[in-house]
């Protein structure tokens, strides 16, 4: 792993610092959307309309539920393939420097895919007026803080994924 040096410190706060800003911007949008179109601002679109974007955004959120991890995991498999190419050249402080990028590579993927669909339930909010729509918005941020990399998620992500090239290196 990384010495405690305040450099290698702050490699670790970037990661949550995404995650923060990500979700700060999905409760922030969604505050002031509550506030400007709540419900004692009357009907935001006739009956016939009013689900239609919110079961769009309700698909939406079941498609990237089921994408992202798969997702994630292309991205990681892609990132695994670059680092094992130059593994061998790297020092150990270079190559968890690496495998931290894949990590927050990762990170920002998925993080980005939940915040789409958070923006999209907020903007059917918005359009339909479903306040039921809303608690798409509350799980993806739930989503993404439960998911917030901490030093040990981190550091035991870099390991498994250490292993992994070295036992793929180990058969080649």
């Amino acid at each position: 792993m990384l010495d405690s040096t305040p450099d290698n410190e702050t490699l670790f706060r970037v990661p949550q610092i995404i995650i923060i800003a990500m979700a700060s911007g999905v409760i922030i949008f969604a505050i002031a959307a509550a506030v400007v179109f709540g419900p004692e601002n009357g009907e935001n679109g006739d009956e016939e309309r009013q689900s239609f974007v919110s079961y769009i955004a309700l698909g939406f959120a079941v498609v990237v539920a089921i994408l992202r991890g798969l997702i994630g995991a292309a991205v990681t498999r892609s990132h695994l393939q670059t680092a094992a190419e130059s593994w061998d050249s790297l020092d150990e402080n270079s190559r968890t420097r690496q495998l931290l990028a894949g990590y927050q590579t990762r990170l920002i993927v998925e993080s980005a895919l939940l915040e789409a669909v958070a923006f999209f339930a907020i903007t059917a909010y918005i359009i339909d007026g479903q306040l039921w729509i809303l608690g798409i918005v509350v799980a993806v941020v739930a989503l993404m803080l439960i998911a917030f990399p901490t030093r040990s998620k981190i550091e035991s992500w870099i390991a498994d994924q250490r292993k992994a090239i070295e036992a793929e290196q180990a058969f080649s």
